[in-house]
């Protein structure tokens, strides 16, 4: 009778405790001080930025604060776009943006994507290419990297943004166009322009004082960064569209608490939604933000975009022959359900 009564006791001064903290304690609110994550990825104003500011949001909230991830634009640390799966997997940051295209062929299985012209602007289509593809990119980053995907966008189709009107693919013979990635600058080249390396806050500048002559990116990054000041026709290319990866360090991941890794894969779904359906609506508003701001559409004949199509198919016969064993498999993969 006398340990029910004990057993009781203990049971009320433990729901008079629970009342005045607030609750059970819960494996974070154990911890001494907030985990602090950094995110390097994104563009000032971006749809990308907006989407990751979403998650970051999302992963304190969730975790009651004790996981923040700061996001840091890129330029603001000394990473490179080349240079971010490494920075990752080093741990000179927790997450980074990926984008396959910058990693010069040394993860081809990461790069297909990036062939230009490869992948069409199909929406529906590249949700079904990311879909079928990421087991393979997931054990690749994980293996090689003992970092981990955390998700995957196709980027908007990329098309070339001039000064000047180039009515056909002749008259974009000897412009000096800003390509980034040896894939973008080797096509840029076979469509006899002249591929001119260069980071995107530096293009305004050189644009606006004719360093160049013009830019590939998406209507989006033109959009935002107010390129339409220094830039008037769009040359609608429309050639494929950068692969970004979200990948986190292991070592990062596995430090966690349980209950934190479990909130990262509960939003895990949710963040891939967001990212395609922003995607899909940013594609929209940016391409009339343009032609708001005075930039015109220049549509280049069924010819010049076959001749436009060999030079790319050329690219991936060589690409191909060059790529290693799990890239050439991605690639297969990546045709079967484009159907080419």
């Amino acid at each position: 009778m006398l340990r029910i009564k004990r057993a009781a006791i203990l049971t009320l001064l433990t729901a008079v405790c629970l009342l005045v903290i607030g609750g059970p304690p819960t494996a974070f609110a154990q911890s001494k001080a907030p985990v602090h994550w950094k995110f390097h990825g994104g563009l000032p104003g971006h749809w990308l930025t907006q989407t990751y500011q979403w998650w970051s949001d999302q992963v304190k909230q969730k975790t009651d604060g004790q996981l923040v991830i700061d996001i840091y634009l890129l330029g603001s640390l000394p990473y490179k776009q080349p240079e971010a799966l490494s920075a990752v997997a080093q741990g000179f940051v927790e997450v980074g943006e990926v984008w396959g295209g910058s990693l010069g062929g040394s993860e081809a299985a990461l790069e297909v994507l990036d062939l230009p012209g490869f992948v069409p602007p199909d929406p529906e289509l590249r949700k079904k290419l990311l879909a079928g593809l990421q087991s393979e990119w997931k054990g690749l980053v994980a293996q090689k990297y003992d970092a981990r995907i955390y998700g995957v966008v196709q980027l908007d189709p990329r098309n070339i943004y001039t000064k000047r009107e180039a009515k056909d693919i002749n008259g974009l013979r000897g412009s000096k166009i800003r390509a980034i990635g040896a894939l973008e600058s080797a096509f840029t080249n076979r469509l006899g322009a002249v591929a001119t390396a260069m980071s995107w806050p530096d293009t305004y500048l050189a644009m606006q004082q004719g360093v160049i002559d013009g830019f590939w990116i998406v209507d989006s990054g033109t959009y935002r960064s107010k390129m339409y000041e220094v830039s008037r026709y769009i040359i609608d290319t429309q050639t494929g569209g950068a692969a970004n990866y979200i990948v986190i360090n292991g070592k990062a991941w596995n430090s966690l608490p349980e209950s934190a890794r479990k909130v990262l894969d509960s939003l895990e779904p949710a963040f891939a939604q967001q990212l395609q359906e922003n995607l899909k609506q940013d594609m929209a508003k940016s391409r009339q933000g343009l032609l708001d701001n005075g930039m015109k559409v220049v549509k280049w004949s069924r010819e010049d975009h076959a001749k436009m199509d060999q030079i790319a198919r050329t690219m991936w016969q060589e690409w191909y022959a060059k790529a290693d064993a799990q890239g050439k498999r991605v690639f297969d993969q990546a045709k079967q359900v484009i159907q080419r």
